[in-house]
């Protein structure tokens, strides 16, 4: 669904859309690790968010502002790297699980 994040995706599902695109464009596409994916979120912060508590409506969709459903992306502040949507919303699928 345009503007929205992709949903009911299995990992295989995934890696192949990756597979796929890097085809397509001639350019490597993977799924980040767990700590690539962690990296990114934090943006360079030592802290477990790169915002304070209090701002997580500026940031991020979550069980209780999103109405049970997933919202369009790039609707909320990006973060310090200008990625947007990247805590909350819908899951994410990684190249390998968080131990």
């Amino acid at each position: 669904h345009d503007g929205y994040p992709a949903i009911c995706m299995t990992a295989h599902s995934a890696e192949k859309f990756c597979e796929w695109i890097s085809t397509k464009t001639g350019k490597k596409y993977r799924l980040p690790t767990e700590a690539e994916w962690e990296w990114a979120c934090r943006a360079g912060t030592a802290g477990p968010r790169f915002f304070d508590a209090k701002e997580i409506d500026d940031y991020a969709w979550y069980f209780e502002n999103a109405n049970e459903k997933p919202q369009p992306v790039g609707e909320k502040k990006p973060n310090p790297w200008g990625l947007y949507d990247i805590l909350g919303n819908v899951s994410e699928w990684c190249a390998d699980k968080y131990a």
